[in-house]
């Protein structure tokens, strides 16, 4: 289970008063929308949203959850990290494995790496 994905569907949903209107905002199908807040509830081990064919509402533990997470997207976006570069300034002895391309660059190309190389002891 994509846990993340599942907590980003359920914040979705609760945003757009809907599990059409979620999926929407996410691009995905309402079933499958859906089946990401039945794994959610499963894996919570807790009813989240009171679900009718023609309503939803969210249950006392779902408005709980919904308030510690609603952050989460936020917090865990790429756009919040900042944008300027990174300061790498190892001793020169040890710069070698310290500056081989991260995985970070990889996920975030954007993120520059700038050493700063120096023979003084810090």
């Amino acid at each position: 289970m994509n846990l993340l994905g599942s907590i980003r569907s359920f914040i979705k949903v609760v945003e757009a008063g809907s599990i059409a209107g979620g999926a929407r905002t996410l691009g995905l199908s309402a079933a499958a929308v859906s089946q990401n807040i039945a794994r959610l509830e499963a894996h919570l081990q807790v009813r989240l949203l009171a679900r009718t064919t023609r309503s939803m509402a969210l249950t006392p533990n779902g408005r709980a959850y919904y308030d510690k997470v609603r952050h989460v997207e936020r917090d865990l976006s790429w756009r919040s990290w900042p944008s300027r570069p990174m300061t790498a300034n190892p001793r020169a002895g040890c710069a070698s494995p310290l500056l081989r391309p991260s995985r970070a660059m990889c996920w975030r190309p954007d993120a520059g790496i700038q050493p700063a190389l120096s023979a003084a002891f810090n």
